[in-house]
């Protein structure tokens, strides 16, 4: 697992990413610029499209396209889930 990371994590990967992550960062300034105040899904947008086009190969162009809004989704769930003190599980040590 640790060989599988560090792969991704050197420099030599990181200047071959660049065009991806210029590219999807100017659509995140100009996205930013037309809508201000949708900034929050923005940036919600412009990392998936990172994370997606470096993975995938694939740019989501719309914000409605399904990958990200399952992507999305999935994440926001995970977040509610890992949220400490939630569940009826913290209250109980012995679980």
């Amino acid at each position: 697992m640790r060989k599988v990371i560090r792969a991704h994590l050197r420099p030599k990967t990181a200047t071959d990413a660049m065009p991806v992550l210029m590219k999807s960062a100017r659509w995140h300034t100009i996205d930013i610029l037309d809508d201000l105040a949708d900034h929050q899904e923005h940036a919600k947008h412009y990392s998936a499209a990172v994370a997606m086009s470096l993975a995938y190969g694939k740019y989501p162009q719309p914000y409605s396209d399904p990958d990200v809004v399952a992507a999305n989704r999935c994440l926001t769930c995970l977040g509610v889930a890992l949220r400490p003190g939630v569940r009826q599980v913290d209250a109980w040590p012995f679980l």
